[in-house]
């Protein structure tokens, strides 16, 4: 008989679910031409800041609590890109993260 062990890290997983969103999301955006930058800036952003993740509220709720967009730090990304009106592509980016502030955890229980 063999026993197998799969470990996920849950906040990978997490942040790939939302990183792939906005990959998606910026497809029929205003913002597409520059979604490479903002998907891997976005990506670092939520890598840097989820330290101290609730894992037993995770557990309980099936949901996985990401860090509000001013925690983030995006300003210095988005500062780097010459817009006409980078507030607008900051106010997007906000308020598409804010939408979805919870990522579902994905369990396997077999």
């Amino acid at each position: 008989m063999n026993f197998q062990v799969e470990y996920r890290d849950i906040v990978e997983d997490a942040i790939t679910e939302k990183v792939n969103k906005l990959r998606h999301e910026l497809t029929d955006s205003p913002y597409m031409k520059m979604g490479g930058m903002l998907v891997s800036s976005y990506a670092d952003a939520l890598f840097e800041n989820m330290g101290r993740v609730d894992f037993r509220a995770a557990e309980l709720t099936g949901k996985l609590s990401l860090p509000g967009y001013s925690a983030l730090g995006m300003e210095v990304a988005l500062d780097s890109i010459h817009l006409d009106d980078s507030a607008a592509l900051e106010q997007w980016l906000s308020s598409w993260h804010e939408v979805s502030a919870f990522v579902l955890c994905r369990y396997n229980n077999s």
